[in-house]
């Protein structure tokens, strides 16, 4: 990803970059490696590193390219758009409204006071203890699908009452992948509850990393709990990929087979409340089949079917792979 940012670069093209200067974790040696080859090559970097903070972090994941929107669940490393160790799940399209909106947020967010140019930001760094260099299978190829409606997110913005009102209008089914559910007074939770007791179809598929597993399986237990003190259609189940792939990172929901979100926000009050997130709902039949059939192979865990690494859907007119033109805008 640098080397290409870098040659983009070289070739004339306006890149800029835009990142959390202090993730969840910390900033990693390989992390501040790649700052530092971008800006001495001449990039743009600019950091969330400023006082007083907007958001808790910055966490949104997508790039503009010449009139192109990638917007994915996926960190831009070897573990997440590498497919080197996560289920993550992407979009890309050429709708004018989305581009433009994330142009807009791009530029809003690189502009306050709170960014800054990366060779003026002083940070530590950690080791990146979890190298990825698993060589997974990918049974699910890029393709271009026709969708009715696409509808930009944000957070802390938009993305909570829309995402709400959406399961709230649930009449069939909804398919959630998480990595994680950030407590039992989640509103998108809470409204998950709200659709199986009126009779909708509810599966949860939260990832089973250890850095998580003993979470989700309280959580799991106090879900199937609800489930039968009230005969609820809902059922829950921690991945477990038998090499199919390492861990979920994919922020996914299908509703009613028709909607299908794609993004950054995981399931919590901060994420939804406190970061700057970004993603997309996709209203249409194909994509939410497409979809769909990435989580049923997911859920039923079959590991001599199920795919793998970082699944990649094309939509609106958009091709399979992003092909760098004039202009990057790119925001990790």
């Amino acid at each position: 990803m640098v080397d290409a940012l870098i040659a983009a670069h070289d070739r004339g093209v306006d890149v800029a970059v835009l990142a959390e200067a202090s993730p969840v974790g910390g900033l990693t040696d390989e992390g501040m490696a790649a700052f530092d080859a971008l800006v001495d090559a001449g990039v743009s970097v600019r950091v969330f590193a400023g006082d007083p903070a907007r958001y808790r972090y910055h966490h949104a994941k997508y790039a503009v390219v010449d009139g192109r929107a990638l917007v994915t669940t996926e960190n831009w490393k070897p573990a997440g758009t590498g497919g080197k160790a996560s289920r993550g799940w992407a979009t890309i399209t050429g709708q004018t409204a989305i581009v433009e909106g994330l142009v807009e947020t791009f530029r809003a967010d690189a502009s306050w006071a709170d960014t800054k140019p990366w060779e003026e930001t002083k940070t530590d760094t950690v080791p990146d203890d979890e190298r990825a260099d698993g060589g997974y299978p990918s049974n699910f190829e890029a393709t271009e699908l026709p969708v009715e409606r696409t509808r930009l997110l944000v957070a802390p913005d938009n993305a909570e009452e829309t995402l709400v009102r959406t399961i709230d209008r649930a009449e069939e089914s909804l398919d959630i992948k998480q990595v994680r559910i950030g407590g039992r007074n989640v509103p998108l939770l809470q409204a998950t509850l709200r659709a199986a007791q009126r009779g909708v179809r509810v599966r949860i598929l939260l990832s089973g990393a250890w850095y998580v597993e003993e979470e989700n399986r309280q959580m799991k237990r106090w879900l199937e709990e609800q489930a039968a003190a009230d005969d609820l259609p809902l059922s829950v189940k921690i991945a477990e990929p038998a090499g199919s792939f390492e861990k979920i990172h994919a922020k996914g929901l299908i509703v009613d087979g028709e909607q299908t979100f794609v993004g950054s926000i995981n399931w919590g009050n901060n994420s939804l409340r406190n970061n700057r997130e970004v993603g997309l709902l996709l209203d249409g039949e194909a994509v939410g089949e497409y979809f769909g059939s990435v989580f049923e192979r997911d859920w039923r865990q079959d590991d001599t079917q199920m795919p793998v690494g970082y699944v990649l859907g094309c939509l609106v007119g958009a091709l399979g792979a992003v092909a760098v033109g004039r202009r990057i805008e790119f925001d990790g």
